[in-house]
């Protein structure tokens, strides 16, 4: 049979017609588009050389021959009885066998297997055992998402080996003729654990040149072609033009780079800060490197973090940098400092390209309004003006239509989570893992996650050093236990020893590279070293009426509490003492809470006034420690862990250079008494719901104690000292009335490592090697919820049709979609699971509301929300426990009626 009677792609043409792509065509496009990117990589091809030990263009041949293998299967008939007039005849008397046809990736693992193609390999590969081939051959063959299990029984597709051996083998043979590869590729005997690396890279890879190579904008359908070498070479020519049309090409480093450049603009940011000096001047080992970044709140550690990234953008260490942060908020927070000032590190002739990443991004107006197609990135010549340096912040369109491509950009910003899908049995997890390895991966408020994703993160670093990426983590306060983790995690991952650090400084950069681990001491900024003295104020009444006080002398004052409802429940109390609060917390819905921020950002931001100041009074949750860039005169916060209360601190006379403060600097702790006798409530009777949000009651215990005994929180100096009374070694023991809680909670973080260790990908066992996580029927989530949550649309009644509670931008339809998924609001499912079923004109109306939704999105509950005159929104939604009733406004969110 004649290689040319095998097809791999389908379409109908405008005229009805039938188009076929033939299958050698479609290899050798795949194949040419994985050259181009090695070609125009070489850095990155140098650091895959340097995994192996090999010669960068001897392993470059190595990785077009796999590739151009990537979709053998599609040879088998079971794969081209599915056009059955375009089936060759010699291959139609092996269909119907009454067996399932098999996937045609599985069909490449056993032709793979059946013609013995790894010892294709063995002159290129002399010493790598076969098994270690066959990984990598999986990787290649594996390239729709994730890797297949093979079905232990099916027997009908070796019927055809026979009739199919000599075409496969007649391609293979033309194909590796084109492709030139010398021998040996490898300079030495890899370890299995250095295959096991290189699998990962190799299966993102082709899944990405797969998915440009099957571009028919780029490779136009042909049936055959009368020379495979000409058809290469032009294969060549689109591969390279579909990848410049991608938006993928590198920008160049700016090559006069200040990093003055990369302060924000505005006020008390006119020279660099001494941590930032200390990034400017640290060695950049050669090879990937880590660096730990410890300091103080308001520091400069983002702009530090991005000096450093510059460096290692200037070596050709990377191409590209991806913030990765712990909530949305954050990421749309950093996405706006972003946007001004990334510019500054990449050429003034380049086209550098911005991307948020994140499950909702598509509801932030800045990001929406970015998205270009490629064709439309031109190079600028000339430095953009202030006013329009935001403007210059685009992306190829398609970068931006998959979170999945994001880390394609050269400076992407989201959640920590998209990063860590890259280390879990997640589809298209070796795409993010590839794109992901040639950015400057930066982890910031790295002491603000749970165990369960503290694991996971420190597996993303070890999987990110062996494929030779570089990592930067920021943190105000970092426990000596999770700095040792994290370093010992990258060590791992790029080959080097463990190391055991030491030093107790603060301020603090720790350098890390494969040989080397070195600790430097940094200057504190004069003007945050400082002491913030602490006082207890024991109760509820007592911490409103300080609220009120500061606020009727002028000061802007901030509030912040545990838990949802206790800060709704201080709201209320705020506003009948007469103030007019502004309330944020989670249970607004995502337009509410973009509102609130923005509000929050001009009011209490970098560049607010003293007017604006002026006796504003902030109250909120959690949210309000490391979401905003927000500045107050004076502060009560509810009892804490150490580290949590340290960062609430650092919102306290934030910003440099405010004259007149209408308060002292003073942090107020509402808390309970730790001089008397401790019983099993001490906690839970200052707030039941405070009591779940910070389950390790001995670690809460511990705080009050360091804190109270302290008397203040003295930067950066007292810092250390702080976090070890709480979680070093020495640590006090917990009172016998904590014990049972502490020990609950210290047995749920167990189970959350454990069950990290349970759903991560391993290193070592390569792609497709760890197959216990893809088969599951589970979608394995980046974090683990203390309980199951339900997300809400809400909705009102205007002239007997139901709307969005978020009113539309415009008239168009995607205003609309745009406009319920501003509406959207989550609760955990014990509040609320669902609402009741509507009936009679009710229901056709909801119906018609959501007749646009799409598929996924028809599974949300509607609340529909009504109110009488001068009543609040009301609505009706289920509980394990029956129906009950919803409040919901624009002043204090979402709640429920007892």
């Amino acid at each position: 049979m004649d290689i040319f009677s095998f097809w791999a792609k389908s379409q109908l043409s405008a005229d009805g017609s039938l188009q076929l792509h033939a299958l050698p065509c479609h290899l050798l496009d795949v194949a040419a588009v994985a050259d181009v990117l090695l070609e125009r990589f070489p850095k990155r091809l140098e650091r895959l050389a340097a995994l192996l030990d090999s010669d960068p263009q001897a392993l470059r041949g190595l990785i077009v021959r796999l590739a151009a293998l990537h979709d053998l299967g599609k040879f088998h008939p079971d794969f081209q009885s599915k056009l059955p007039d375009r089936c060759a005849e010699e291959l139609r008397r092996f269909t119907g066998t009454g067996e399932a046809p098999l996937h045609h990736t599985l069909l490449g693992f056993e032709i793979a297997d059946r013609l013995r193609l790894a010892t294709r390999f063995e002159a290129q590969l002399p010493a790598v055992p076969k098994s270690a081939i066959r990984l990598l051959l999986t990787s290649v063959m594996s390239h729709h998402g994730r890797p297949m299990e093979r079905p232990a029984n099916a027997t009908h597709w070796r019927r055809s080996v026979e009739t199919i051996t000599p075409p496969i083998n007649d391609f293979i043979d033309r194909a590796f003729a084109l492709i030139p590869c010398s021998s040996p590729v490898l300079r030495g005997e890899p370890s299995a654990s250095q295959i096991a690396a290189f699998s990962w890279a190799l299966a993102g890879l082709v899944v990405l040149a797969d998915w440009i190579g099957s571009n028919e904008d780029y490779f136009k359908y042909r049936k055959t072609v009368d020379d495979l070498s000409d058809y290469w070479l032009h294969a060549r020519s689109q591969a390279a033009e579909a990848v410049e049309k991608a938006g993928l090409m590198p920008a160049s480093a700016r090559e006069a780079f200040h990093p003055s450049n990369l302060l924000p603009k505005g006020r008390g940011r006119a020279e660099l800060s001494p941590l930032q000096k200390a990034a400017a001047a640290i060695p950049i080992a050669a090879g990937p490197n880590l660096f730990i970044v410890e300091d103080m709140t308001g520091a400069g550690k983002t702009e530090a973090a991005l000096i450093l990234a510059e460096r290692l953008l200037a070596a050709d260490a990377a191409s590209g940098i991806y913030f990765a942060l712990p909530t949305m908020a954050t990421s749309n927070a950093m996405y706006g400092r972003m946007a001004g000032v990334y510019r500054g590190l990449f050429a003034q002739n380049a086209a550098p390209s911005l991307v948020l990443a994140h499950g909702r991004r598509d509801l932030d107006d800045r990001f929406t309004g970015s998205i270009l197609d490629a064709d439309t990135l031109k190079p600028v010549s000339h430095p953009a003006s202030e006013d329009n340096e935001t403007a210059q912040h685009a992306c190829a369109s398609w970068i931006a239509d998959d979170r999945r491509k994001a880390f394609f950009a050269h400076v992407g910003v989201g959640t920590v989570d998209q990063a860590l899908l890259s280390v879990l049995p997640r589809k298209y997890q070796a795409l993010r893992l590839w794109a992901l390895a040639d950015r400057v991966l930066i982890v910031d408020e790295a002491h603000s996650y749970d165990a369960y994703v503290s694991r996971e993160l420190e597996r993303l670093i070890e999987f990110h050093a062996a494929l030779g990426g570089s990592t930067i983590i920021l943190s105000a306060t970092l426990a000596e236990d999770t700095r040792n983790r994290l370093v010992n995690a990258w060590r791992k991952g790029s080959g080097g020893e463990p190391a055991l650090l030491s030093s107790a400084a603060y301020p603090l950069i720790t350098a890390v590279a494969r040989g080397a681990c070195e600790e430097m001491p940094v200057d504190a900024r004069k003007e945050l070293c400082r002491s913030v003295p602490v006082r207890r104020i024991a109760t509820f009444d007592e911490a409103v009426a300080h609220v009120v006080a500061f606020a009727r002398d002028g000061a802007p004052v901030a509030w912040i509490r545990n838990a949802v409802d206790d800060a709704i429940e201080a709201c209320e109390a705020l506003e009948k003492a007469g103030l007019e609060p502004l309330l944020l917390h989670a249970r607004f819905a995502m337009g509410d809470r973009i509102d609130r921020e923005a509000k929050i950002q001009t009011m209490l931001g970098r560049d607010s006034t003293p007017e604006q100041r002026r006796g504003f009074v902030l109250v909120g949750t959690q949210i309000l420690e490391q979401s905003l860039d927000y500045d107050v005169d004076a502060m009560v916060s509810d009892l804490a862990p150490v580290d949590l209360i340290i960062q609430r601190a650092g919102r306290l006379w934030r910003h440099p250079g405010r004259e007149g403060r209408l308060a002292p600097r003073e942090l107020l702790i509402f808390s309970p008494d730790t001089d008397g006798a401790v019983d099993a409530d001490w906690y839970r009777g200052m707030s039941p719901r405070a009591a779940a949000v910070y389950d390790h009651h001995g670690f809460v215990w511990r705080s009050a104690g360091a804190l109270f005994d302290a008397g203040e929180i003295r930067a950066p100096e007292g810092l250390r000292d702080l976090i070890a009374k709480v979680y070093g070694t020495d640590a006090p023991e917990f009172p016998p009335a904590l014990e049972a809680a502490s020990m609950k909670a210290e047995a749920k973080a167990m189970s959350g490592k454990s069950m990290a260790e349970i759903n991560l990908l391993t290193l070592e066992k390569g792609y497709g090697g760890d197959n216990a996580g893809w088969t599951s029927d589970v979608e394995i989530s980046t974090r683990l919820e203390d309980g199951p949550s339900v997300t809400f649309r809400l909705a009102r009644l205007a002239g007997g049709a139901v709307v969005p509670w978020c009113k539309p931008t415009g008239c168009c339809a995607a205003a609309l979609r745009r406009a319920w998924a501003l509406s959207e609001v989550r609760v955990q499912e014990r509040l609320a699971k669902g609402v009741p079923e509507p009936e009679g004109e009710l229901a056709r109306a909801i119906d018609a509301a959501k007749k646009d939704w799409g598929k996924w999105e028809q599974e949300i509950p509607l609340l529909l929300l009504e109110r009488g005159e001068g009543e609040p929104w009301r609505g009706v939604v289920l509980r394990k426990d029956g129906p009950a009733t919803a409040l919901y406004d624009d002043r204090l969110g979402l709640r429920f009626e007892a």
